[in-house]
């Protein structure tokens, strides 16, 4: 659950954490529509645009072995 104190941009230098073996999902999900959580598509991911979590949106994601794919967004 992402809830941070101020709206955050991750990127190539605040790049979300390798996984840790090839397969491995990761699910983000925002709590806060005040404090977005912006994630660029440079940020150890290949997602093919930047995405903006807002309250309730949801990104799930899988560990490719070099960069985490985006698999669904749902804008909620």
């Amino acid at each position: 659950m992402l809830n941070p104190a101020l709206a955050v941009t991750l990127n190539r230098t605040t790049a979300i954490t390798a996984g840790m073996t090839p397969r491995q999902m990761l699910v983000l999900r925002a709590s806060s529509d005040a404090n977005a959580v912006t994630i660029n598509d440079n940020a150890r991911t290949a997602l093919g645009a930047n995405r903006v979590l807002g309250l309730n949106d949801i990104l799930s994601l899988v560990w490719t072995g070099s960069v985490w794919a985006e698999i669904s967004f749902a804008n909620n």
